[in-house]
């Protein structure tokens, strides 16, 4: 009942002009206020911690035995032992309001985005997913809850200006290396973080890459020139591919990679100089040039070609260039 009287309430407001989608949220909470004073008559649901345990760590075991990485383990046990910690019931007792309700107050109470309920909500389908697949439930709750709509939002390449702005300030050998690589190989950072010197085969390279599932990428003449003056430089015995300046000379993390590339960025003048658009660079640069786009989506390491046109900075023009090419 209070599902149908919060959309005619929507639908009021939005016959009066009035968008709905700031106050949605609010509405929620405010209508499950009144439902929850109405219901205080009725036994309230004891949370079991030992059944949150339980199923939590079934849910991590099937997840890492799937091949997870520990830093992805590590976000679903944040994630749903926030969950857990909010609703206050076991997994088997959570109805589609107490998902609904978590993710009204997490908006209005704490203030989070849009992106970061989707990204919740997620964690939190996967695990009812699981849940219901593995016979622990009869009903799946997430079968009630929409899904969360995000304003797409259009994500540049680099220019070749600011290519060549960043390859011609760039001077620590080390550095510059970590700059070819990302251009030409288009990897994620943490497979960045991940490459060892053992794993290079001329112009070819071996990652592990998402999902713990290797591919091969390939260095291109400027790529193979700076990594070979890096290692040339090299005084240390790690198989990692780039490691810190100063002894014990440890592995380059994920964290300092994103953080040299954002200094280049401020220092030169390139906004929103980040890894990951030197991914969506490559690709771009790529399919401009005529590579297909299934052996585009091949290097990147995308599953489907639909992943892989998120990640394309197609111009109008370039389209209308396209069109009268080919129709």
């Amino acid at each position: 009942m209070r599902d149908k009287l919060l959309k005619e309430i929507e639908l009021l407001l939005i016959s009066c002009g009035i968008n709905t989608d700031t106050i949605k949220s609010k509405l929620f909470i405010l209508l499950n206020n009144y439902e929850i004073t109405e219901r205080c008559t009725e036994v309230a649901v004891v949370t079991n911690e030992d059944d949150i345990t339980k199923y939590l760590k079934m849910f991590l075991i099937n997840k890492r035995v799937s091949g997870r990485t520990e830093r992805t383990l590590k976000h679903y046990r944040a994630e749903l032992t926030r969950f857990f910690n909010e609703v206050q019931k076991s997994p088997k007792e959570v109805t589609p309001n107490d998902i609904k309700m978590y993710l009204a107050t997490k908006e209005v109470r704490d203030g989070i985005s849009k992106v970061t309920q989707k990204n919740a909500l997620r964690v939190i389908s996967s695990f009812y997913q699981w849940m219901y697949k593995e016979e622990h439930i009869a009903k799946n709750p997430m079968n009630k809850v929409d899904d969360i709509k995000i304003a797409k939002v259009k994500k540049h390449a680099f220019s070749e200006l600011e290519v060549e702005t960043l390859r011609s300030n760039i001077k620590d050998i080390r550095d510059r290396a970590i700059f070819e690589i990302l251009l030409s190989t288009w990897c994620r950072v943490s497979e960045v973080e991940g490459m060892n010197r053992t794993a290079i085969d001329g112009d070819r390279l071996e990652v592990l890459g998402k999902g713990q599932k290797t591919r091969i990428v390939y260095l291109n003449a400027k790529a193979l020139v700076a990594l070979k003056e890096y290692l040339n430089s090299r005084r240390d015995d790690n198989e990692a591919l780039f490691v810190s300046k100063d002894r014990p000379y440890n592995r380059l993390k994920k964290s300092q990679i994103e953080s040299l590339m954002r200094e280049y960025g401020r220092q030169f003048g390139v906004d929103k100089c980040h890894p990951h658009r030197f991914r969506r660079t490559g690709a771009t640069f790529a399919l401009r040039r005529g590579m297909p786009i299934e052996q585009v989506s091949k290097i990147l390491g995308h599953e489907s070609i639909e992943t892989t046109q998120i990640y394309l900075d197609i111009s109008e023009q370039e389209l209308a260039q396209a069109h009268r090419k080919y129709v």
